[in-house]
């Protein structure tokens, strides 16, 4: 099985922080440095994120202790905890940016938090086993896929092989997070939380680009990069700074 993970916003699982950074200091660094410089990712946007996006401080404004996993305005926090399991599973395959956070006394947490961004992106989603079809949206006649954050989705047991956290790039909906049914089992044996959970199947069918998102695949080749879908401007954006700088 297939497990997908959002933060969990309700009033137990929600300790309240903020960052010190303000809004305007967010909003300069999202101008200078595009899409790397966006934090509204929530639990992972699948995509290299420029460490000077990311704000390294916050305090309390509610009043429950804080669990293993909570929502940041924009993103998340994680305990060491969480840090721990997924480097046992993928070590140093994901960024983890250390977040100082003080309660509302002002004192440092007691544990360690960090703010999480998984790094692998792909597709792997089978799109008639998962009930989805092709709508056309703006721009005009741009085809995206009928995928939206309650989907249940049935995933190609060969592209996954081998994975254990990962997010998805054209077949996206959301800022959920996926991961493998050993992942899962350690997370829940640790009783890691809090998360919105839920399940997704598999199928031993290939997953092959050309039968399931052609349409999209169509669509970009015939636009500029500018009218090419989200999730690939992101991409686009990351490789060539990241390539600059020689990463």
């Amino acid at each position: 099985m297939v497990y997908s993970l959002k933060t969990m916003i309700s009033d137990y699982s929600s300790p309240g922080f903020e960052f010190d950074q303000t809004v305007e200091e967010m909003r300069q660094i999202f101008l200078e440095l595009g899409h790397m410089g966006l934090i509204t990712f929530g639990l992972s946007s699948g995509y290299w994120k420029h460490p000077r996006a990311v704000p390294a401080s916050g305090y309390q404004i509610g009043r429950r202790p804080a669990p293993d996993v909570f929502p940041m305005p924009g993103c998340n926090a994680v305990s060491q905890r969480f840090k721990d399991l997924v480097e046992e599973f993928e070590p140093g395959m994901h960024q983890f940016f250390p977040l100082e956070l003080r309660d509302r006394r002002g004192e440092p947490l007691a544990q360690p938090y960090y703010v999480f961004n998984c790094l692998v992106s792909l597709d792997a989603v089978l799109m008639a086993e998962s009930g989805l079809t092709w709508q056309f949206v703006s721009p005009p006649g741009r085809p995206s896929p009928s995928i939206d954050t309650s989907s249940k989705l049935v995933f190609s047991k060969p592209a996954i092989a081998g994975r254990h956290l990962w997010c998805l790039h054209y077949l996206r909906a959301g800022s959920r997070l996926f991961v493998s049914d050993a992942f899962y089992t350690e997370l829940k044996a640790r009783k890691i939380r809090f998360f919105q959970i839920a399940q997704h199947s598999e199928l031993d069918i290939p997953w092959i680009a050309e039968e399931q998102i052609q349409p999209m695949l169509d669509w970009e080749a015939s636009h500029e990069p500018k009218d090419w879908y989200y999730t690939s401007q992101v991409r686009h954006q990351v490789l060539e700074y990241r390539g600059r700088l020689g990463l």
